[in-house]
């Protein structure tokens, strides 16, 4: 947990959102891609994940379309998480 046992405090717990968790994923893929030169297009990413991961996968594709080119959604409640059920 990114603040140990007080993660789940009121003043921390919207750190812990699928908006935020891949907010931070956008800023690590694009300071990763900088630091190592990677900004053409023949380094595409793929995102991937299975249940909850597969949630993220599919949520970063959607909202950062420009930083990943697929995604790989394994077993992904989306239409539960979105309230579509």
């Amino acid at each position: 947990m990114p603040f140990g046992d007080q993660s789940f405090d009121q003043d921390k717990i919207g750190y812990l959102s699928i908006e935020q968790a891949i907010a931070d994923y956008a800023v690590f893929l694009t300071t990763f891609k900088e630091m190592n030169n990677y900004t053409d297009d023949r380094n595409p990413v793929i995102a991937f994940g299975g249940s909850y991961g597969g949630i993220l996968a599919a949520y970063m594709r959607f909202k950062y379309p420009n930083l990943v080119q697929g995604a790989i959604a394994a077993s992904a409640p989306i239409y539960l998480t979105a309230g579509l059920a």
